[in-house]
């Protein structure tokens, strides 16, 4: 096949070349790999091309590989068609035949190795980590690294939370997209493979992860964008992306959302204040001591104190309101803890907020369960292949449990309505969304056992939530609920110290870049980490402000009146010339730039950075020691410059 930017060769074994005609570059990758299970000898079996039978099928405007594992019962088809500079992959579910009970498919990598690159070569591998990693081609090992997309529990510190990858080499690069069958979806990376020392990464396709289970009935999809010149970069990928979730998710932007979303309209307020109120020492029987940080009427001292300091809008989230404090008793929320003032204090509170022009909502949760809750069922709970409820780990309730949100959201049915009746006029905030999914096997709750369903019914959540409340925030940046939020708390842009020694973060992670914030900003409001680390992340708080103007994401800060023990918030008094100075810089001088979209990217000088808006906005960012000259203009040392120029 061939069009007027791409030409594609898919021979009969299964290896594939896709040529750039714009570049020249080909893009080239070894047959197609199977993995199956073997029922009579209980282990696992890999299909190679020698193993495999390929025929090919020739159309218009696509091929088709037709794939048959002869004497396993086993054949599927792979379907490649181009448009423009994009090539697209597909295996559908409806070609999947298996007529030997003796085997099953267990995955499929369709291209693997696609795109492979020297060692030594310039240029570098995307991988989906975090806000997005670069991987150069300079190393001396050779290893092999996967996540599943979303991730597992047990590889939690990896935050693989997009599902995309890349290469970049030269004036070429591709952006992979895996656009269905995403939650089954592996992506691996392989540094310094075989005797030619390749580099590369591809997407391992699974239908099951055991050989009883049932396959999810959906077709498996990854889109190949294909890029040149100035555009093969991250930047450029992260672009494409964005005209992916605009176009083909249809993702709207912030401000077309306006409108009819009222509490968007804190875009430009410092809008993000956690003001904890309290939590219990973590035991296993949630029988810990209540340390009480902040009452209702302190809150509004906070609060008075905020407005006197020039914070003139404001979004506050309080956190440990409901009954004995933070994840206190959940699914049981109400009324709010009488310690802290009750429902009495809680509603003047509220009203004081309003009466300052500022919004005000709560930090809830419908992920966790606590047996110390009168609502709490174990049958409620995600129940694995075992039979066992999912317990998770050990807070102020007690020894958690992951609820299957299907169960959940009658919860949310019946809290999100009432606490929007007391008042709150801020976003919906949800915790601990999302976690990494989980397969629920109990068949009660009315479900397929898939990872998918899993995460229909958190986005299930946050649609009632956004719903209700006019918008919805959660924890931490998951790609798949974008089409449902409006705001993340926290997108990590650093190593968390689990991961420092591990070969991912050793080997694989030479780079951090904002590939989440190209992509999403203009579309989702995110922050970083708190105000209170910038300090442990990136060496100072200037440091730290910095790198929130560098990658255009909001402050966000989490504070008390009264730290007791146990209490890693600061009181807001040592917070507040900081957050005022946040406020000034990324609400009222930046906050503007919320509307538009980041067309580019890039790194001028070490320690110099250009960040690039659709209104023809240049930031530039210097961490260095010294000044640095812009196009004539001065960029102090540890400081920034802002030049307005005219719309892209």
């Amino acid at each position: 096949m061939i069009n007027q930017q791409l030409a594609l060769e898919v021979k009969e074994n299964g290896t594939t070349t896709l040529t750039d005609r714009r570049t020249g570059k080909s893009w080239r990758c070894a047959p197609p790999i199977v993995r199956l299970w073997n029922v009579a000898e209980d282990r696992l079996a890999e299909l190679s091309a020698d193993r495999l039978s390929v025929s090919r099928i020739d159309g218009n405007s696509n091929v088709t590989l037709s794939i048959l594992a002869k004497d396993k019962g086993i054949s599927f088809d792979i379907e490649y068609s181009l448009k423009e500079s994009v090539m697209e992959v597909r295996i559908p579910i409806s070609s999947i035949e298996e007529k030997d009970p003796g085997f099953r498919l267990l995955s499929v990598t369709p291209l693997p190795s696609f795109g492979a690159v020297s060692t030594g070569e310039p240029g570098y591998i995307l991988l989906p980590n975090y806000s997005g990693v670069i991987c150069r081609f300079d190393k001396d090992v050779s290893l092999t690294h996967s996540d599943m997309v979303y991730m597992q529990q047990s590889q939690w510190e990896d935050f693989a939370d997009l599902p995309v990858f890349g290469i970049c080499h030269k004036d070429s690069a591709f952006l992979g997209v895996l656009v269905s069958g995403e939650f089954d979806a592996e992506v691996v990376t392989e540094l310094n493979s075989g005797t030619n020392r390749q580099n590369c990464i591809y997407p391992r396709l699974h239908y099951r992860y055991g050989k009883a289970d049932s396959i999810d009935n959906i077709d498996r999809i990854i889109r190949y964008n294909f890029l040149s010149g100035d555009d093969a970069s991250y930047a450029g990928m992260a672009c494409a992306y964005r005209n992916y979730l605009l176009q083909e998710r249809h993702l709207r932007p912030l401000k077309d959302r306006l409108a009819n979303q009222k509490p968007l309209s804190n875009y430009n307020a410092y809008n993000f204040i956690k003001i904890f109120c309290a939590a219990k020492s973590p035991q296993p029987d949630g029988a810990g001591a209540m340390h009480i940080t902040t009452t209702f009427a302190q809150a509004q001292e906070i609060l008075k104190e905020l407005k006197d300091a020039g914070i003139e809008r404001a979004s506050i989230i309080l956190v440990g309101w409901n009954q004995d404090g933070h994840d206190g008793k959940y699914p049981t929320r109400l009324p709010a803890d009488p310690r802290l003032g009750g429902d009495e204090g809680l509603k003047r509170l509220i009203d004081y907020a309003k009466g300052l022009g500022y919004q005000i909502t709560f930090h809830d949760n419908y992920a966790d369960g606590y047996q110390t809750s009168p609502d709490f069922d174990e049958g409620d709970a995600v129940m694995d292949r075992d039979g066992w409820p999912t317990r998770a780990g050990t807070w102020s309730g007690g020894r958690s449990y992951i609820l299957c949100p299907h169960k959940s959201l009658k919860f949310a049915e019946r809290d999100l309505v009432l606490t929007r009746g007391l008042g709150l006029n801020g976003l919906c905030y949800l915790d601990a969304m999302i976690q990494p999914p989980r397969i629920c096997y109990d068949k009660r709750h009315g479900h397929p056992a898939t990872r998918r369903a899993y995460c229909e019914g958190a986005k299930a959540i946050a649609r009632l939530g956004r719903e209700i409340f006019g918008g919805c925030e959660i924890e931490n940046a998951v790609d798949f609920i974008s089409d449902s939020i409006d705001g993340i708390a926290q997108v990590i842009t650093h190593k968390v110290s689990a991961i420092q020694d591990s070969n991912l973060g050793r080997y694989f992670i030479d780079e951090f870049v904002p590939f989440y914030q190209i992509a999403y900003h203009g579309i989702i409001q995110y922050r970083i980490c708190p105000l209170e680390q910038h300090e442990q992340v990136f060496g100072s708080t200037q440091a730290g402000l910095l790198k929130e103007i560098e990658y255009g994401a909001m402050p966000r800060t989490e504070v008390c009146y009264e730290p007791q023990d146990e209490c890693e918030f600061p009181c807001y008094r040592e917070s507040l010339p900081l957050m005022k100075k946040q406020y000034d810089i990324l609400c009222k001088e930046l906050g503007h730039l919320q509307l538009e979209f980041v067309e580019d990217h890039r790194m001028l000088s070490p320690g110099a950075y250009r960040t690039l808006y659709s209104g023809g906005t240049e930031v530039i960012v210097n961490y260095g020691e010294i000044d640095y000259v812009y196009n004539g203009r001065t960029v102090k040392s540890k400081s920034y410059l802002v030049t307005e120029g005219r719309e892209l």
